[in-house]
């Protein structure tokens, strides 16, 4: 807490899509390009809303990010499992 009030850690999806962009750049992993993909879409979203008053941004995020990234939640999970714990992708994921 930070002057009574609840201090919420906001990720950059730059962050996150570099690291399975490395993967894609240095193996060809067709999973690093599906996360690029998805995350992609995310980012067309934003695109799609930017310049729209807060409300409506967050409206349209809702309605549309927020089913993708449950989505990408999901796939992050199960191809977690998928991959050798100890390489790029795993922890990219």
């Amino acid at each position: 807490r930070l002057y009574g009030r609840a201090i919420v850690e906001v990720a950059c999806w730059a962050h996150a899509r570099r690291k399975f962009h490395d993967v894609h750049a240095d193996t060809g992993s067709n999973l690093a390009r599906e996360a690029l993909e998805r995350i992609g879409a995310l980012y067309d979203i934003e695109t799609a809303i930017r310049g729209l008053a807060p409300a409506k941004r967050q409206s349209v995020r809702q309605a549309r990010a927020g089913p993708l990234l449950e989505e990408l939640a999901h796939w992050l999970d199960t191809t977690l499992h998928r991959v050798p714990g100890r390489s790029a992708l795993a922890a990219a994921i």
